[in-house]
């Protein structure tokens, strides 16, 4: 979730490559502590989803496979919604 809200800051003003991540914000929002919105974040960046920029990492690039993830991600319901669709219409036989 934590990755899902910096997306969508990202999407948000996309003529800025890094966005910002104010933790005690984002903890907030999920109820999570500042601790732990950091640890989440060193554990994208060493799975080359993010690049931690500044002092404590409070900028943060996103990287092409973070958004090739959100696009796949993106594009997998899409047609999960379209399939259901169809079969719930009849216009689609169920596999």
């Amino acid at each position: 979730m934590v990755l899902a809200a910096l997306l969508q800051s990202a999407l948000a003003d996309p003529d800025h490559p890094h966005t910002a991540v104010p933790y005690a914000d984002i903890g907030d929002r999920f109820g999570v502590s500042r601790t732990h919105v950091r640890q989440l974040l060193v554990a994208a960046q060493d799975a080359e989803l993010v690049n931690l920029k500044a002092r404590g990492g409070h900028r943060v690039e996103i990287l092409p496979r973070l958004w090739e993830s959100y696009d796949r991600s993106i594009a997998g319901g899409m047609f999960a919604h379209d399939w259901v669709y169809g079969v719930v219409t009849g216009r689609q036989q169920a596999a």
